[in-house]
C-alpha cells in the first residue's frame, strides 16, 4: 500500500497550518492525550537508546574525570549607572541676596548655595517668639495656681491648731492650721555692741532660766549688725541663741546669757523656733484631710487638698496654648531655613542657573538653579526573578563589566534589596541597588550600561564532575566495576558503554558547567557525559531541557529576563 503524503495547500502558509494543527490537538479527549505521550515517550526512548548506542559501537563514548576543583553559584543581571545629583529648587519666593557658586566648585553637604530676601519671614518668627514667651508665661501661672490647690506644711513642726475639716469652703488667705516646732527654741536676748563684735556665727552659749536658774547649752545663730540705746542709755546688739526644748520651754520663758567671757545686758523671752499660721492660697473646698490637731508633719506634707474644677481645665488649655505656639514658631523657623537653599549631597557643581539678583516668583519658582553631581558614587539597577530574589543579600560582592570598557572589571556591592516586585506575563522581578566600589578614574560614567554577576555560594577544592555526567535521581555512570550496596554494575544493552557502573551520588552546589559531589564518587574516577541534546529533539519537548531531566547552571534571572536554571541541588 503506498503510503500518502501530507501537502500544505499552496495557499495557506506553515504559520497558518500550524495553528490548525493546535485548534486540533486542543479538541483531543483527554485519553487521547495519554495515548500520545505514551507514544512520544517510546519514541524517546527508542531513539536516544539507538543514538548512544550507536556512539557506543563507533568508539565515541564522552567522558570526564572526577576531580578537585572551586565551583560558585551566580546570579546576573544588567543595568544603566546613575550618579547620585541633587537639582536645587526654592519653595520661596523672593530676590537672590547672596549666591556662594560657581559651576566647577566644589561644595560640601548642607553648604549654602543661595539666600533669598527673608525680611517679612524674620518679622513673622519674631511673633511667633513672642507669642511663645506669652503662652509660657500663662502656663507656669497657671501651673503655679494648680500647685496652691495642695496645701503643705512649710517647715517640719506640730500642728498645734486645725481651722478646717473636710468639706469646708475656703478662699484665698483662708487660715488652715497653726504649724509649731516646739522641739527648738530660740532666744533673743541684747549684748554691748563691743562685745558682740568679737561673737561669731556657731559660737557655743551658756543660757540660765530665770525662774530655776538651769543651764542649758545652746549655740549663736544670728548678731545685729547695728545698734540700739538701752534704757540705761548704753549702745546693745541683739544676738539669737537658739537652743534644744527639755520639754519644759514655752514661748516667753525668760532666761541670760553668756557668750564666751561675754554678759548679756537685760533678759531675753524664749520662742518656738518656727512659727507660722498655714493659709489657703486658692478657694474651693477641702478635700483629703490628712491631718489634725497635735499631727506632726513635715516640711512638704500635704496637709489637705483644695477642689476647683476651674483652675484644673485652665491647666489644660494653657498647655494646649503653650503647644501650638510652639509649633507655629517651629513651623517659622522651618520657612524661614527654605530661604537658605543648601546641597544635600557634598559633589560639584555642573551646572548654574540662578545668579546674584534673580527674583524668584510664580513663574520661575520651579526652575532648577543649580546642579550638583556626586561622582564618588555610581550605582545601577538590576532585576532579580522571585524566585532567586530571597538569596541576594545587603553587602554581597558583585563583578562588574561595562561592554563600553572591554578587558576591564570591576568591583561592587549589594547596597539595597527592594521588597516591591514588579509583575509581567506572570513572572515578578524585583530590583536590586548595585554600588560600584571605588568609581573615581574608573572610567565609567553615567549613563553606561554595565553587567553584574553577584556570587552568593561558592566552595573551594570540592569534588566536581561536569553537570551533564549526573543522570535522573542523581545517577552517575562509572568506568569500571565498582563495589558497594549501592554501586552495582547495571547491563542494560545499548543504553550506556559496556564496562560502566551505576553510583547514587550525593550532590551540592552546581553552576552552569559543574555539579559538587557531595558523597559517592573519588577523584580520579571515570564517569561518562551525557551530550546535550539538541533543542529539537522530542526529549527537549517532553522534559523541558537536559537530556538526563537537569536543569541547566545556576545563574537565576538575569537583568534582561533571561531565565536560567539552578542546576542539580538547586532549585
Amino acid at each position: 500500500m503506498k503510503k500518502k503524503e501530507f501537502h500544505l495547500p499552496e495557499t495557506i502558509s506553515v504559520k497558518e497550518a500550524v495553528k490548525d494543527k493546535i485548534k486540533l490537538l486542543k479538541k483531543l479527549p483527554k485519553w487521547a492525550w495519554i495515548l500520545l505521550a505514551s507514544v512520544l515517550l517510546i519514541l524517546t526512548v527508542t531513539t536516544c537508546n539507538r543514538i548512544t548506542a550507536k556512539k557506543a559501537v563507533n568508539g565515541q563514548v564522552n567522558t570526564a574525570t572526577v576531580t578537585y576543583g572551586n565551583i560558585s553559584k551566580t546570579i546576573e543581571g544588567e543595568g544603566a549607572v546613575e550618579v547620585d545629583i541633587y537639582q536645587a529648587t526654592s519653595l520661596v519666593k523672593g530676590e537672590i541676596i547672596a549666591c556662594h557658586i560657581e559651576e566647577g566648585d566644589y561644595v560640601e553637604k548642607d553648604q549654602v548655595l543661595y539666600e533669598i530676601d527673608s525680611g517679612d519671614i524674620e518679622n513673622s518668627v519674631k511673633r511667633a517668639e513672642n507669642s511663645l514667651k506669652t503662652a509660657q508665661n500663662n502656663y507656669n501661672q497657671t501651673l503655679e495656681s494648680v500647685s496652691d490647690l495642695n496645701i503643705t506644711s512649710p517647715a517640719t513642726g506640730v500642728i498645734q491648731k486645725m481651722y478646717v475639716k473636710n468639706g469646708d469652703q475656703v478662699g484665698n488667705g483662708t487660715p488652715i492650721a497653726d504649724v509649731v516646732d516646739s522641739s527648738v527654741m530660740k532666744l533673743k536676748i541684747t549684748f554691748l555692741q563691743n562685745d558682740a563684735r568679737n561673737m561669731y556665727i556657731g559660737q557655743g552659749a551658756q543660757v540660765c532660766l530665770a525662774s530655776t536658774g538651769e543651764l542649758l547649752l545652746g549655740t549663736v545663730t544670728n548678731i545685729s549688725t547695728g545698734a540700739l540705746i538701752n534704757a540705761d542709755g548704753a549702745s546693745v546688739s541683739s544676738v539669737e541663741i537658739q537652743l534644744s526644748n527639755p520639754g519644759a520651754l514655752t514661748p516667753g520663758t525668760k532666761a541670760t546669757a553668756m557668750v564666751g567671757q561675754y554678759a548679756c545686758t537685760d533678759l531675753g523671752e524664749m520662742e518656738y523656733n518656727y512659727s507660722e499660721q498655714i493659709t489657703a492660697k486658692q478657694s474651693g473646698k477641702i478635700r483629703n484631710l490628712k491631718f489634725d490637731t497635735a499631727d506632726k508633719v513635715y516640711a512638704g506634707s500635704v496637709i489637705a487638698n483644695i477642689e476647683n474644677t476651674s483652675i484644673s481645665n485652665s491647666l489644660e488649655s494653657a498647655r494646649i496654648n503653650l503647644e501650638n505656639a510652639q509649633l507655629s514658631l517651629d513651623d517659622m523657623n522651618e520657612t524661614l531655613e527654605n530661604y537658605k537653599i543648601k546641597s544635600t549631597i557634598s559633589g560639584k557643581v555642573i551646572q548654574k542657573n540662578s545668579k546674584l539678583g534673580d527674583k524668584i516668583d510664580n513663574t520661575n519658582s520651579q526652575t532648577v538653579m543649580a546642579i550638583v553631581s556626586d561622582p564618588s558614587e555610581l550605582s545601577f539597577q538590576m532585576t532579580v526573578d522571585e524566585l532567586d530574589i530571597s538569596k541576594i543579600k545587603e553587602g554581597q560582592t558583585a563583578v562588574i563589566t561595562a561592554d563600553a570598557l572591554e578587558g576591564k572589571v570591576f568591583k561592587g556591592h549589594v547596597d539595597k534589596v527592594s521588597e516591591v516586585g514588579t509583575s509581567q506575563n506572570g513572572v515578578t522581578t524585583y530590583p536590586v541597588k548595585i554600588v560600584i566600589d571605588a568609581p573615581e578614574n574608573s572610567g565609567i560614567i553615567s549613563g553606561m550600561n554595565v553587567n553584574a554577576v553577584i556570587n552568593i555560594q561558592s566552595k573551594e577544592n570540592v569534588l566536581i564532575v561536569p553537570s551533564s555526567a549526573v543522570q535522573r535521581g542523581n545517577i552517575v555512570y562509572v568506568k569500571g566495576k565498582v563495589v558497594g550496596s549501592e554501586k552495582t554494575e547495571v547491563k542494560m544493552p545499548g543504553f550506556v558503554p559496556e564496562g560502566f557502573s551505576q553510583v547514587k551520588v550525593e550532590i551540592g552546589l552546581s553552576d552552569d558547567n559543574n555539579v559538587e559531589i557531595i558523597s559517592g564518587l573519588s577523584e580520579g574516577d571515570i564517569v561518562y557525559v551525557q551530550e546535550n541534546a539538541s533543542s529539537g529533539n522530542i526529549m527537549n519537548f517532553m522534559g523541558g531541557g537536559h537530556p538526563a531531566g537537569i536543569p541547566g547552571g545556576g545563574g537565576g534571572m538575569s537583568g534582561g529576563g533571561k531565565p536560567s536554571g539552578a542546576g542539580p541541588g538547586g532549585r
